[in-house]
């Protein structure tokens, strides 16, 4: 297993067990190979989608891999973090999935997370492990106790 702060899990797989909740939308308008216009048949809050994927149902691009969304307007404009492969047309029908930022918890509630879920249980990450940043991080003279922390780089 990978030690990372993140979840390991992909969400909504097995190890995850979340299920996603499908949205059908149709396009409305298309502004560029990473952004279009989507109407849901009803409101959502701003980056309600963030972190979600779509999946188109209908057109050219149906059948293609899910897509991830970056952002998401509650008038419905979302953003990709990737182009797609063609441009969709207007009328073409897709499934919106919202999304998890693979973190266990935030203070931020617009990032999705496990406790967003209630899913902290299946929390597949190591996110008590001290990173690169905690052992790495330079010694600040007359910054505390003659013995040095765990990982704290002592000059000489």
């Amino acid at each position: 297993r990978l030690l990372s702060p993140y979840c390991t899990a992909d969400f909504g797989d097995d190890l995850c067990a979340v299920v996603r909740t499908p949205y059908a939308a149709t396009i409305t308008a298309v502004d560029s190979d990473f952004g279009f216009t989507v109407d849901l048949g009803g409101s959502y809050d701003d980056d309600f989608f963030k972190l979600g994927t779509v999946a188109f149902t209908s057109g050219e691009l149906a059948g293609t891999a899910e897509i991830e969304v970056f952002s998401f307007a509650g008038s419905g404009v979302v953003s990709l973090f990737a182009p797609l492969a063609q441009l969709p047309e207007v009328g073409d029908e897709l499934t919106m999935y919202r999304g998890c930022s693979k973190l266990k918890k935030s203070d931020d509630v617009t990032i999705p997370t496990c406790a967003s879920y209630a899913n902290v249980n299946r929390f597949r990450g190591f996110d008590q492990v001290p990173g690169s940043d905690r052992y790495l991080r330079p010694a600040v003279p007359g910054g505390g106790s003659s013995q040095p922390e765990f990982g704290q780089i002592i000059t000489v």
